[in-house]
């Protein structure tokens, strides 16, 4: 996580979910059947004592959740790897500014894999890196 914005910001509270979803049948590039509206199933704080540590822009900080299903199966690797599943991670973070304003940060990463060959540009640039990319529905994605 990365505070952004020009003033410093309070985290008042977090929550996050990692599982693996059903893709939509016959989607390109393949997209995960979430409900319309984020459902969270952790409550978490970052900081030691509730709402007493403000933090600056451009503060970078680390999160973890675990993966709702658990460990990670073959039989789940290869639907993940068919398209047929994606690994989603979504997260809602509510926070206090500067000027005591409430700000809200809500965000959907898709995990891609990289299957098959690694793609460079003439420059060697990887074009098709593993990782997280933003993605989901609508509702999902949303500053405040």
């Amino acid at each position: 996580m990365k505070i952004y914005g020009n003033t410093p910001a309070r985290i008042i509270r977090e929550r996050f979910r990692c599982r693996i979803v059903p893709a939509i049948p016959e989607t390109s590039p393949p997209r995960p059947q979430l409900e319309a509206v984020p459902t969270y199933k952790t409550e978490t704080g970052m900081v030691e004592v509730e709402g007493e540590t403000v933090y600056g822009p451009g503060y970078i900080y680390g999160i973890s959740t675990a993966l709702e299903s658990g460990p990670l199966t073959a039989k789940k690797f290869v639907e993940l790897e068919d398209g047929k599943s994606l690994l989603c991670a979504y997260g809602c973070v509510e926070y206090k500014d500067a000027f005591g304003r409430n700000g809200r940060t809500q965000f959907c990463l898709i995990y891609k894999f990289t299957f098959g060959g690694v793609l460079r540009s003439p420059d060697g640039t990887v074009l098709n890196p593993p990782g997280f990319r933003q993605g989901g529905p609508r509702g999902y994605n949303e500053v405040t």
